[in-house]
């Protein structure tokens, strides 16, 4: 019989919904969500909820907890007090600490508190990409910035283990070869900060150099645009649209049509986005960060710099590349796939609970 878990999770991201596919091919797979992008006491509520299935859940071998944050200690203590294993994911924001723009776990006391005893407790660290455990941003910083749970967390003995994400979407039959001479960029703004984290900036600067490129960014949170207009004067940028953030299923139509993505962040894990736009056939330009330069591989252009005239030159590069959509497509459908994904964690997940015998 399949052993059961319990899968805590704080949103619906779509590599979320990759593991939870993943996991029931080799588990019995409860999971609960958080609710987390609500805030106050919604979350408070999904906790406090969190804490009552975790003790409930008589027959579950272990908690599995996405994201070292608020929750996780909680979750994490609760698990080690009813006798279960516990494997903390660890995805982005909560290995990084950017106090310039408040972005990172770190970056508050009782949440960074909250994140670094978790991650101490848990059985198992599970990460995307090695930079998440251990690197420095070069990018960010000429002299190096720290990033990864082993250099922010003193002490940190737990086991880790580097299993990259998959994308949610299978392969595609067919990648459309015609496509509209764009440059894309998906990503979400809850915060006005995310702005200079995404790289947005970058993109602004970008359309004001090359008015003959047109630049797509789909992920702006609609508050923000009297402002955006206030800092960076956008509205006579006739070749840049910013939209809202959009279904998946628009949002993988307009990669399906545009020829470049660009990935300009400051700080990612492995980014989803772009491996989704890969997929779908677009070049791909990134910034020398954490995962995305193993995801571009040899399928596209890193620059290293944050400058848009650095930017500039790399989509200049790419558009230079005799690559085709199906061979970046299938760049991606050779590397990583939902598949491999269930095999390492069932592997890893399996090991832990064999331990407890």
């Amino acid at each position: 019989m399949k052993p059961r878990l319990l899968l805590i999770k704080p949103t619906n991201s779509s590599f979320i919904t990759v593991d939870e596919q993943a996991l029931r091919h080799h588990f019995r797979l409860s999971s609960l969500y958080l609710r987390q992008e609500k805030g106050g006491l919604a979350y408070l509520f999904g906790i406090v909820w969190m804490l009552v299935r975790i003790l409930l859940s008589f027959k579950s071998k272990a908690v599995l907890v996405w994201f070292a944050d608020y929750h996780a200690l909680p979750a994490v203590l609760m698990a080690r007090l009813t006798g279960k294993k516990s494997v903390v994911f660890v995805g982005g924001y909560d290995a990084v600490c950017y106090p310039e723009f408040g972005y990172g776990v770190y970056c508050k006391y009782i949440r960074g508190f909250c994140a670094k005893h978790a991650l101490k407790i848990s059985d198992l660290i599970i990460a995307n990409d090695e930079a998440l455990l251990s690197s420095d941003n070069w990018y960010y910083n000429p002299q190096g910035h720290p990033e990864g749970v082993l250099r922010l967390v003193k002490g940190l003995s737990t086991s880790t283990l580097v299993i990259p994400n998959a994308p949610l979407i299978k392969a595609l039959e067919s990648v459309c070869d015609q496509r509209m001479a764009q440059i894309l960029c998906v990503g979400g703004t809850p915060r006005f900060e995310d702005i200079y984290n995404k790289g947005y900036d970058l993109l602004f600067g970008l359309a004001r150099l090359r008015p003959d490129l047109q630049i797509v960014i789909i992920g702006i949170n609609p508050a923000w645009m009297s402002r955006l207009e206030d800092e960076f004067q956008l509205s006579d940028l006739k070749n840049l649209l910013l939209s809202p953030p959009l279904p998946h299923s628009e949002v993988l139509q307009i990669m399906l049509q545009s020829e470049i993505y660009v990935q300009p962040s400051i700080s990612e894990g492995m980014p989803n986005a772009l491996m989704e736009a890969m997929l779908c056939g677009c070049i791909p330009v990134g910034s020398n960060v954490a995962g995305i330069p193993k995801l571009i591989g040899n399928w596209g252009v890193v620059f290293h710099e944050r400058k848009s005239e650095c930017l500039l030159k790399a989509i200049d590069e790419a558009r230079q590349l005799q690559l085709d959509p199906e061979t970046i497509s299938s760049s991606i459908t050779l590397r990583y796939s939902i598949s491999r994904r269930a095999s390492e964690l069932k592997q890893a997940i399996g090991s832990i609970l064999l331990s407890s015998l």
